[in-house]
């Protein structure tokens, strides 16, 4: 099984987990033809929607404990697509989505259907 980290801790890999990059975009405009104008200040990771099928409520309280956007910023590491290095970056945790409670055939109850937003707001050259 496939892990990301958060805060150092494990956690199961997100169902199609892909970091993606986008430009960072500083002094935007819209002038009157409505043409956009921006200066491109490097790059950053998108923004994104990281959810699960499931998880078991030991998990689902731990993540949520890591990622409180009340404690500022997490570490977030991943595989890097390009390199396969692991990688970590600053997050912060936007939203919370999607939590209901299910009981598996084998009694275990779990979480279904788990979803966090995180925003990425470190800008790289």
């Amino acid at each position: 099984m496939r892990y990301i980290k958060i805060n150092g801790k494990d956690f199961p890999h997100p169902i199609d987990f892909r970091m993606q990059t986008v430009p960072n975009l500083t002094a935007q405009l819209t002038t009157m033809s409505g043409k956009n104008i921006a200066d491109i200040n490097g790059w950053k990771y998108a923004d994104m929607t990281l959810s699960w099928e499931y998880l078991e409520s030991t998990q689902l309280l731990e993540l949520l404990r890591e990622t409180d956007p009340m404690q500022g910023a997490f570490s977030f590491t991943f595989d890097d697509l390009t390199t396969g290095e692991p990688t970590t970056v600053s997050a912060i945790r936007t939203e919370v989505g999607g939590r209901r409670l299910a009981v598996t055939e084998h009694g275990k109850t779990v979480w279904v259907d788990i979803q966090i937003g995180v925003s990425f707001p470190d800008c790289y050259q």
